[in-house]
């Protein structure tokens, strides 16, 4: 399974904190995601294998696919 969480430009070093083995991919301008962190307009996908402790909580920051 894929996981991912979406962020702006703002939380990039956050999310890299709370993801292990990320890998990240910038996304198209026109993408309508939000960040996890703030709900602006994500800039950056992350894929992870599995988020830091108390990340999950809420997981309407979280898509998975």
């Amino acid at each position: 399974m894929k996981r991912m969480i979406f962020i702006c430009e703002a939380h990039v070093i956050e999310g890299l904190k709370i993801t292990y083995a990320p890998h990240i991919q910038k996304l198209a301008k026109r993408n309508n995601s939000k960040c996890a962190f703030c709900r602006e307009k994500a800039m950056y996908k992350l894929y992870y294998f599995y988020l830091a402790p108390g990340f999950e909580k809420d997981s309407s920051r979280v898509a998975c696919s």
